[in-house]
């Protein structure tokens, strides 16, 4: 299913909601931290990709579990890694279709991004996110409205790796890249929390091949020794990870 296809009729029926409705206050901001203490949810965008297996074989070693959100062209191009996540007990989330600006799109267009991924994912893996992360963030008023009325939980992060500022210097001064990528992690997690009160939500990405043979064994090793344990976002958030 392309994202260019017609609205589906829930789309549709989710249209005609948000339009009935567009005066009312979203259900929350969006998650930032747990609702417990001494918890990180440690969190991947923008795959399935090729790393994932890899990806995922390391989460095990470490006995980590992880919250995908997952691109639904992504899915397309890679529709056996969904089942996959699952089998390793990882969560399944939403990162849209095709990775747009939502606050750019319309109401329509919003909807289209999220139910043709959330449509991808059923097909492929058999449940529905209830979790969603705006690429870049960016989910202001109109977007908020249309995630509290599909019943989905915007999902943010307190600690960014950055990973992705630091692919072409990872190819000529890996150690460097890896250094820059830990920057949030070493000052918020490892200088300054304490797993009795402070509780993060860690976003790397699973498409750079440096993040997934480096910069995870790194982040382990930092946010273990603190004293966290890794958990899903749902865990962390303690409500049901699908719809």
């Amino acid at each position: 299913m392309k994202v260019s296809a017609i609205l589906s009729s829930t789309a549709l029926l989710f249209l005609a909601f948000v339009a009935s409705t567009v005066s009312a206050a979203p259900q929350s901001l969006g998650i930032t931290k747990c609702k417990n203490p001494g918890v990180v949810a440690y969190t991947f965008d923008d795959g399935p990709g090729i790393y994932n297996d890899e990806l995922l074989a390391k989460l095990a070693s470490y006995n980590v579990t992880a919250t995908f959100f997952v691109l639904g062209q992504m899915v397309e191009e890679h529709p056996d890694a969904l089942k996959n996540i699952l089998a390793h007990g990882h969560q399944i989330a939403s990162h849209t279709y095709d990775h747009p600006n939502l606050d750019a799109l319309s109401t329509s267009q919003i909807l289209k991004q999220m139910t043709t991924t959330q449509d991808l994912i059923f097909q492929h893996a058999g449940v529905r996110p209830r979790y969603m992360r705006a690429p870049m963030g960016n989910c202001a008023s109109t977007c908020q409205k249309i995630m509290s009325s599909l019943d989905m939980l915007v999902t943010y992060w307190s600690v960014d790796t950055n990973d992705w500022k630091y692919i072409t210097e990872a190819q000529t001064d890996l150690q460097g890249a890896l250094q820059n990528a830990m920057t949030e992690v070493n000052e918020e997690i490892v200088n300054n929390s304490n797993p009795a009160t402070d509780s993060f939500v860690i976003l790397e990405h699973e498409i750079h091949q440096y993040s997934v043979e480096h910069l995870v064994d790194l982040v382990f090793d930092a946010v273990s020794k603190k004293g966290y344990r890794f958990v899903s976002v749902a865990e962390c958030y303690g409500e049901s990870a699908y719809l």
